[in-house]
């Protein structure tokens, strides 16, 4: 019997030693669902520095000048939040760029990749006119977003503002900033995409119910009133 072919090599920061490494695969697993508009797959590797094991999910994104394209994350050790169909691939795409800039310690490039999540997922609900304020504001006044919301997206657009233009040469933003931007633009695209749908789907299922109906008080317009006897109210009509 011939030798089973050697895979191919894996290369994937460990979750373990936080090392950029070429593992070795030990396992993987392939499959796709008549809903899911990729393939996906789940690779199990050791890390070549310090051995310990690690879970890789990838999503085929199509093929590009013959060769396949694919998205990777580490699925064990967690890394940082992912997002399914659910959301459209532009809006994935830069959100993971974004942390992917968080991790790589490029703060201002963080900030940026946040804002451009926002303005891909404004032109995804129909916001198409005007600056990415104008957008904004539209999003906030159909219903798409909250006031609350359209302040976390106003103060991620302020911050790739900042950064795509600020002079100063020394310029930057914090971690701790950084690590905020990624925090409100996961919860902006997790309103807009996850939970208002599965809202919606929640009440869907709900069994339809009446009002109770009106007390006869209510109904003939006659109310009552405490004399300060307890017990003893008059009825006026």
């Amino acid at each position: 019997m011939a030798p089973e072919p050697e895979p191919d090599p894996v290369f994937f920061e460990c979750g373990h030693c936080n090392t950029r490494v070429q593992g070795k695969e030990h396992g993987r697993y392939d499959f796709y669902l008549e809903d899911m508009p990729f393939a996906e797959e789940r690779v199990l590797v050791s890390c070549g520095n310090c051995k310990w094991p690690n879970l890789i999910g990838r999503e085929f994104y199509g093929t590009l000048g013959g060769t396949d394209q694919w998205g990777e994350w580490r699925v064990h050790p967690a890394t940082t939040r992912t997002f399914g169909p659910d959301v459209p691939k532009a809006v994935r795409k830069t959100y993971d760029e974004a942390q992917v800039n968080l991790r790589s310690g490029s703060f201002l490039s963080t900030a940026l990749m946040c804002r451009r999540s926002i303005e891909l997922l404004a032109k995804d609900q129909g916001a198409t006119k005007g600056d990415l304020a104008k957008k904004l504001a539209k999003l906030q006044e159909e219903g798409v977003i909250d006031l609350r919301l359209f302040e976390w997206a106003d103060a991620l657009r302020l911050a790739g503002n900042d950064a795509a233009h600020e002079d100063d040469a020394d310029y930057d933003i914090s971690k701790e900033d950084a690590d905020d931007l990624i925090t409100f633009t996961e919860a902006i695209i997790d309103y807009v995409y996850i939970y208002k749908a599965r809202f919606d789907e929640f009440r869907a299922r709900r069994p339809k119910r009446t009002h109770p109906p009106q007390s006869s008080a209510r109904k003939t317009g006659t109310r009552t009133k405490a004399t300060g006897r307890a017990g003893t109210p008059v009825v006026e009509h």
